[in-house]
């Protein structure tokens, strides 16, 4: 504008940052879930996690991605992805995505560039996107990893040696694969939350239960990993 006098008009910045501490990076583009709170607007928020490659090739590093989108219409408003390589590529996956006006359906169907040693035939951010879009279809609802529990029933549905070595007070324990024989353990009129360690056998136990008649069931998104992690932050020991 100074040199010329006229320029094309400013892109919208999404405020995406990323940093590495020692060994992780985290970073983030677009709108928080406080952010989007204290601005008023409508937001949900799905958590997975993945490994940065495929998992059989040597070397695949875990990856945290908290996908924000617009319950009304799907419109991808933000992420935080916290992990160790490739967090940037993702981050720039989406901010890309939103400022052409994209959708978790959008996201969802990308063609990404795949190959073991770089990513999985289903990348993190499809598996984000895959979660968002059937929470937007009503398939689940997922509950916030602090969410206050009290008049659910809890259903954790990790295996013996993981319940041991992290137990979940107070919750009725049957391993995924043993849950359709042992639907009779729970009351269908009452609300269940399920939760296993990241999410994905939680999911599926809440489609098993859906499909069984259990009107009222969600998912502790994020699953224990996530869980655990909240709980031992100041903000949730103060409540």
């Amino acid at each position: 504008h100074a040199a010329t006098g006229s320029a094309p008009e400013m892109a919208e910045v999404w405020g995406t940052s990323i940093v590495r501490v020692f060994d992780l990076t985290a970073g983030m583009t677009g709108l928080t879930e406080t952010l989007a709170r204290k601005l008023g607007k409508a937001a949900k928020a799905v958590i997975i996690r993945g490994g940065h490659h495929a998992g059989y090739y040597p070397g695949a590093q875990p990856m945290t991605v908290k996908l924000l989108y617009a319950p009304e219409d799907g419109k991808v408003l933000g992420a935080q992805i916290v992990g160790g390589e490739g967090v940037d590529k993702r981050l720039d996956v989406i901010a890309t995505a939103m400022h052409f006006g994209a959708t978790v359906r959008d996201l969802a169907g990308l063609d990404l560039a795949y190959a073991p040693p770089y990513g999985s035939a289903k990348d993190p951010l499809h598996q984000a996107a895959f979660a968002a879009s059937n929470e937007l279809d009503g398939l689940v609802e997922f509950l916030p990893a602090d969410a206050d529990l009290e008049r659910w029933t809890l259903l954790d549905v990790r295996n013996d040696e993981e319940v041991n070595a992290c137990p979940l007070p107070g919750a009725v324990h049957i391993p995924i694969d043993e849950l359709r024989e042992r639907l009779g353990e729970l009351d269908p009129d009452r609300p269940v939350a399920t939760y296993c360690a990241s999410g994905q056998r939680a999911y599926n136990a809440a489609r098993m239960l859906a499909q069984r008649g259990f009107e009222d069931v969600a998912v502790i998104r994020g699953g224990a990993v996530i869980r655990e992690a909240t709980m031992r932050t100041p903000e949730f020991a103060e409540h």
